[in-house]
């Protein structure tokens, strides 16, 4: 029994490095798109620290703005969509996602997810996500 438990656990552990990795790099690419290249690497660590680096410097979250890790959570969650879906392009849906961003940052958001190939559903009581995407 003890076998058995070591083995899943390394087994586990395997996933979680490589998944975790695929999840750092596609993160990262979504956030370098949506910042414009001001920050171009998320990186996870084993005790799920989270670290930004900019291509100057590396910053833990605490070093950031909330509207900065807004565009890091959201960067996250679409990576992470992305590879649950592996080869599916899975809908996404957004309810009062954006409601603490900037009109620049979520016109950057709102660029990507057009770009994406996705569906979107979009859950709002905002106007200016309406006026963005008629720009877009």
């Amino acid at each position: 029994m003890t076998l058995a438990i070591d083995r899943i656990c390394e087994i586990s552990d395997r996933i979680c490095q490589a998944a975790g990795g695929q999840l750092n790099e596609r993160a990262s690419a979504i956030l370098e798109e949506i910042t414009g290249g001001r920050y171009n690497r998320i990186v996870i660590d084993d005790t799920a620290e989270i670290r930004i680096h900019t291509p100057s410097r590396v910053l833990g979250l605490n070093q950031l703005s909330g509207g900065t890790m807004q565009q890091i959570y959201f960067s996250l969650r679409m990576a992470a969509g992305e590879l649950l879906g592996e080869d599916i392009t899975l809908p996404v849906i957004l309810d009062e996602t954006f409601a603490m961003y900037d009109d620049r940052r979520l016109e950057a958001a709102l660029r990507w997810l057009k770009n994406s190939g996705r569906q979107v559903i979009l859950f709002t009581c905002q106007n200016r996500e309406r006026e963005i995407l008629k720009r877009l």
